[in-house]
């Protein structure tokens, strides 16, 4: 189980739907996911410069408004602490068994520790507190 987080930037986003006619609407950012047993998971976006926890930090204080995945709102302060709060389970030979398996399952292929992992061609690293993958992820 997992909780996907988003912030919105304050841009406004003209979009054209399938009928034809254009629409504004705020532009929201996927920040990342908290995933249990597992640091939490920034959207690397390079495009928009978010590369790194410094980055993000930096956006966040300037979003108008952050959420997650059910609309509920996430004070910035959370916000910060949930991204930087460092996974409290202990890495035990049986947990490592369990993700490598469920990583199999999904297609990730974790490294001796089971916090480096890669999905396809796209490799997620960690820095120390949480982890960091670019592309689309839920």
């Amino acid at each position: 189980m997992g909780t996907n987080y988003y912030c919105e930037t304050g841009r406004v986003l003209t979009v054209t739907c399938d009928c034809g006619f254009e629409h504004q609407i705020p532009e929201s950012l996927h920040v990342g996911k908290n995933s249990w047993g597992w640091k939490f998971t920034l959207h690397g976006i390079p495009e928009k410069g978010l590369n790194d926890y410094k980055s993000w930090a930096e956006l966040l204080d300037t979003c108008t408004r952050i959420f997650d995945e059910y609309g509920d709102a996430v004070p910035l302060d959370e916000m910060k602490e949930i991204i930087l709060k460092k996974s409290t389970e202990p890495m035990t030979e049986e947990r490592k068994q369990s993700m490598r398996e469920s990583a199999r399952k999904y297609g990730y292929v974790l490294d001796e520790t089971c916090w480096l992992f890669s999905v396809g061609d796209r490799v997620v690293g960690q820095d120390g507190n949480y982890s960091m993958m670019e592309g689309e992820f839920s």
